[in-house]
């Protein structure tokens, strides 16, 4: 981040402590935004992870009310084969809706999916950026007080790390 007060090699003359405190003034400023920004974005991933966790929850639902529906179906197919059509009728009547809940299901999932894992990524690169920024300030940002902002797993649904993990 260059600015009027310094070059590529340090200083260009001697400064008067004016300028020198308008400088450390700015860098602090800078650095108060940065880590206002970091906290925003802790704060988002909070928000992301409960979403991950509420449309796990209701893809689950899903499921098993599709799965309820599959059952209620092949069971009503069981009970109708006494019918004069015959059974290959509703059978395959039973396995082109079955095949259609589970393609609707699967289509949501990975929507669901995609949209969250671009949400992950963009805040991820966000964070990388201003963990950078922070340690390139002159302010002192070490190490040590960077270390309360969360690596790149840790922005992870805790659903998909446990899956990972082979829980």
């Amino acid at each position: 981040m260059m600015n009027q007060w310094n070059e590529p090699h340090g200083w260009k003359s001697a400064r008067s402590f004016t300028e020198i405190a308008e400088l450390v003034e700015s860098t602090i400023k800078d650095n108060r935004n940065l880590e206002h920004r970091i906290v925003e974005l802790l704060q988002e991933n909070s928000r992301l992870r409960e979403r991950s966790e509420t449309a796990d929850t209701e893809l689950t639902r899903e499921k098993l009310r599709l799965g309820a529906e599959i059952t209620a179906l092949k069971n009503k197919m069981a009970a109708s084969s006494t019918r004069p059509n015959g059974e290959g009728g509703y059978q395959s009547e039973f396995a082109a809706r079955e095949k259609l809940l589970r393609k609707e299901f699967e289509e949501r999932v990975q929507m669901l999916q995609l949209q969250l894992k671009k949400e992950r990524h963009d805040i991820t690169q966000s964070m990388v950026k201003m963990k950078h920024a922070l340690a390139g300030c002159m302010c002192g940002a070490t190490a040590a007080r960077l270390q309360h902002i969360p690596d790149k797993a840790d922005v992870l649904p805790t659903s998909w790390m446990e899956k990972a993990r082979g829980r």
